[in-house]
């Protein structure tokens, strides 16, 4: 709602009313708003309409025309002149002080107006840095949740790894017992056996890509670090949503630094299962070796 001439008026005799003096700043406190311009005009106008317009013109009272007539006349008349005169001297000082003040409001109003452009400005910058922060978290989120997933995609893919090796490793031990029941059972346990190293061949080959995955989380993670680094010096009011997703950040490397140690415990049953595959096949090589001599 707009604010008129008339809403500044009341407000400057409510304020003049009760005493106090009618600034600029009380009368727009008093109408709940404005530009300080429109209101320095107004209080101009009313400053205006409220100065004495006529020198004072009272008549002696009767007391002093019945005591002293034409003398007490004169001397109120004189009274009267001087009291004119220095109204007059007063007025033209006050004038020269309206004026004086007038500018120096228009001066502050103008002032005051451009310091609540630039406040909002500020403000509306402040919202801009905001909005662009949390924006740029969401994304980090994003990223976050995205890492995480695929450590979890990589997690079950070695537990798949791992039962994989379980049934090799059953199947290992059926060729140990019929290598010891028939050598002719061990040469084509042989043949077993050398698809058996493919598998494995084709496991580590897996492990492998395993810690490619692994490597890139590890990346992942890493970047996630340095884009909260980023994200602590935006500001503190930021404070409590970094702290979140460093938490994620956090989880994530120790998700990594588990599957890493997995990885490392797989590599180790698969050296354990190629030693025991030697182990088996080396005497069923050398019987075989034996009998072509």
């Amino acid at each position: 709602m707009a604010i008129t001439k008339e809403d500044i008026f009341k407000a400057a005799d409510q304020i003049k009313a009760s005493g106090e003096s009618p600034t600029l700043a009380a009368i727009r406190k008093k109408v709940g708003g404005g530009s300080f311009t429109t209101i320095s005009e107004a209080v101009k106008e009313w400053r205006d309409a409220s100065a004495p317009k006529a020198p004072i013109q009272t008549p002696a009272p009767e007391s002093i025309k019945g005591r002293f007539d034409e003398l007490g006349a004169e001397l109120w008349s004189a009274a009267l002149a001087l009291a004119n005169e220095r109204l007059a001297r007063e007025r033209s000082g006050l004038e020269a002080a309206r004026v004086e003040f007038e500018a120096a409001s228009v001066e502050a109003a103008e002032l005051a107006d451009q310091l609540a452009i630039e406040l909002d400005a500020e403000r509306e910058k402040s919202a801009a840095a905001r909005i662009e922060a949390e924006t740029r978290l969401g994304v980090l989120q994003s990223r976050l949740d995205e890492a995480l997933r695929g450590q979890s995609d990589a997690i079950a893919d070695a537990g798949k790894s791992e039962a994989k090796l379980g049934e090799l490793a059953a199947r290992l031990s059926d060729a140990k017992e019929s290598a010891a029941r028939d050598a002719k059972a061990r040469d084509e346990e042989l043949e077993r056996h050398e698809a058996t190293r493919k598998k494995l061949a084709d496991a580590e080959a897996t492990l492998a890509g395993f810690s490619a995955e692994l490597a890139e989380a590890r990346q992942a993670a890493q970047a996630a670090g340095k884009e909260l680094t980023s994200l602590r010096q935006s500001g503190s009011d930021m404070a409590s949503k970094l702290a979140v997703a460093d938490a994620n950040a956090e989880h994530a490397r120790e998700l990594a630094n588990e599957r890493a140690a997995e990885l490392d415990r797989l590599r180790k049953q698969v050296d354990e299962l190629a030693g025991a595959l030697k182990a088996i096949t080396q005497p069923a090589r050398l019987a075989k070796q034996g009998k072509a001599a």
